[in-house]
């Protein structure tokens, strides 16, 4: 009875300590960063939904995707300030004219003024959202 008790005990522990989630706290150092931009974006550009931005620029360069590499898809876009920003794309992205046409990543040039709509995610990466040309 004394084994029995002594397995199930076990397996009870692993089981829990395997669904067991590790929260992801940031520090205080991490976190200052990010409340700044979001509040100077916020204020510069306006919120279009909870947790999102805009930031509008003209595009600078395209960055293609190496798995191999771990280079991730993005766009660098610099604002009339000079300010530059980069952000991640993901398949999903809505690209869209300014008549709201869908287009391809591949018909936006550099110099095109865009309006991407993004979110910081906790590693402090910029993720669009969506992108409009204008």
């Amino acid at each position: 009875m004394k084994k029995i008790f002594f397995v199930v005990s076990i397996t009870f522990f692993f089981t829990v300590l395997c669904f067991a989630e590790e929260e992801s706290v940031m520090t205080q150092d991490e976190h200052e960063p990010l409340v700044k931009e979001i509040k100077s974006q916020s204020s510069k550009q306006g919120v279009i939904a909870v947790g999102s931005m805009t930031f509008t620029g003209k595009l600078d360069s395209i960055t293609q995707p190496n798995i191999t590499q771990g280079i991730r898809q993005e766009i660098t876009v610099v604002d009339d300030k000079g300010e530059e920003k980069t952000f991640s794309l993901v398949p999903s992205l809505s690209i869209t004219n300014d008549s709201g046409k869908i287009i391809p990543l591949k018909d936006l040039r550099p110099g095109d003024k865009l309006v991407v709509e993004y979110t910081i995610s906790k590693a402090g990466v910029n993720r669009a959202l969506s992108i409009t040309l204008q």
